[in-house]
C-alpha cells in the first residue's frame, strides 16, 4: 500500500458478490484506476480489461483464502438466499475475514439498516442495535464480530450502511424492477406497509462512492458509516416522483397488508421473510447521513436525477438485469 495526502491507496481490490453494488463498485473501482477482482459462486465473463473474475466457495475457508490471495482490499459484497441468512451468512463473513487477516486486506463490509430493529425518529451510527427479527439479529452479530475483530488487530474493517436500494440492475428490492416497470408503464405501484410513512432510499452509485471511500481512508476504520442518501420522503411521493421521470402520468398505489403477507408466508417461505421485515414500511425509516458528510463531504444524488438515471438505465436495459441485493 502507499499513502497519499493522510489517504491510504490500496492496489488490488476484490469483490465478493456481483449484483447491483458488486457491478457498480466495479466499475466505479475501475473507472479509478484500481485493479479488480470479483469472486462470484459461478463463473462470469470479463467485462472489462482491469477486471477478474474467479469462481469460490465462501462456505470453504481454504478455497476463498485461495481466491482472495494478493487482495489488498476485500469487499463484502454477498448476500446469501434470504430465507437461509442465520446459517449461511455467519459463516461467510467469519471465513472471509479471515482470509482478509491471512492477506492483511482491508474488510469493508456492505451492510444495511436491520441491526438496530424498530427505532423512532433518525437513525444515527451510534443508534442502539436492538434487533426483533430472525434478518437483524444476524446482522446485528455480524458487525459486532466485524468490529471485535478490529478492536483486536486482526484485521483492519470498517461497515457501510445503505437503506432500500434504488439505481442500476436493482431489480429485488421494494423500489427495485418490478417499481420502476410499473412506473414506466403507468399501471398501479405496489408498496409495503404505509404509503405515506417517510422512508430512506440509496442510490447504488451513491453507496458504491462511499464503499471506496472508507476503503481508502484509514481514519474510517473499525467504525459504521452511513452512506449518503437522499433526504427521507413518503412512499407515496417516492411513487410519484419516480412517475414523473418516467414520463408517466401520476401515479396509482396499492398496498400489501401485512396480514396478507404473513397469510401467504405460511405456503412460500419468501414472502414469510418480507413479511418479518415489513415494520421498515409501517414507521418512519429515516436514515441520517450527517457523520458521513462531516468526514468525506460528498452529498447524495438529488432524488429526482437518481430516479431519472434509474428509470433511463431500466429503459435501456429492459427486463435483463441482475438480481438485488448482492449476490454471489
Amino acid at each position: 500500500m502507499t499513502t497519499k495526502n493522510n489517504t491510504t491507496i490500496p492496489a488490488l481490490h476484490t469483490i465478493v458478490g456481483y449484483g447491483p453494488v458488486g457491478q457498480t463498485l466495479a466499475q466505479h473501482l475501475t473507472h479509478l484506476g484500481f485493479p479488480v477482482r470479483i469472486i462470484t459462486r459461478t463463473p462470469h465473463a470479463p467485462s472489462h480489461p482491469n477486471i477478474e473474475h474467479v469462481h469460490a466457495d465462501l462456505m470453504q475457508l481454504d478455497d476463498l483464502i485461495q481466491a482472495t490471495q494478493g487482495s489488498q482490499v476485500i469487499y463484502a459484497a454477498m448476500n446469501p438466499p434470504y430465507t437461509h441468512w442465520p446459517q449461511l451468512f455467519p459463516v461467510m463473513q467469519a471465513n472471509l475475514l479471515q482470509a482478509a487477516q491471512r492477506h492483511q486486506a482491508v474488510y469493508i463490509s456492505v451492510d444495511n439498516l436491520y441491526g438496530y430493529g424498530p427505532v423512532t425518529g433518525p437513525i444515527t451510527e451510534t443508534t442502539p442495535q436492538c434487533p426483533t427479527t430472525r434478518k437483524g439479529r444476524t446482522r446485528a452479530e455480524m458487525t459486532q464480530r466485524l468490529l471485535d475483530a478490529h478492536q483486536q488487530g486482526k484485521v483492519r474493517a470498517a461497515a457501510v450502511r445503505a437503506s432500500d436500494f434504488i439505481g442500476p440492475n436493482v431489480t429485488q428490492s421494494a423500489y427495485g424492477a418490478s417499481f420502476i416497470q410499473a412506473a414506466r408503464q403507468g399501471k398501479r405501484i405496489q408498496l409495503l406497509g404505509n404509503p405515506d410513512t417517510l422512508h430512506t432510499v440509496t442510490f447504488v452509485p451513491d453507496f458504491v462512492r462511499a464503499l471506496a471511500n472508507v476503503a481508502q481512508t484509514e481514519q474510517a476504520w473499525g467504525q459504521v458509516w452511513h452512506a449518503p442518501s437522499a433526504p427521507a420522503i413518503t412512499q407515496r411521493q417516492l411513487a410519484q416522483l419516480t412517475a414523473q421521470a418516467a414520463g408517466g402520468p401520476t401515479a396509482r398505489v396499492s398496498v400489501t397488508p401485512t396480514s396478507v403477507m404473513k397469510a401467504l408466508g405460511l405456503v412460500v417461505p419468501m414472502l414469510r421473510e418480507v413479511a418479518e421485515m415489513n415494520y421498515l414500511f409501517e414507521r418512519p425509516l429515516i436514515m441520517s447521513d450527517q457523520r458521513y458528510q462531516q468526514m468525506f463531504g460528498e452529498p447524495a444524488t438529488p432524488l429526482e436525477t437518481a430516479l431519472h438515471a434509474t428509470v433511463q438505465l431500466s429503459a435501456s436495459a429492459g427486463s435483463q438485469g441482475s438480481r438485488s441485493g448482492v449476490t454471489v
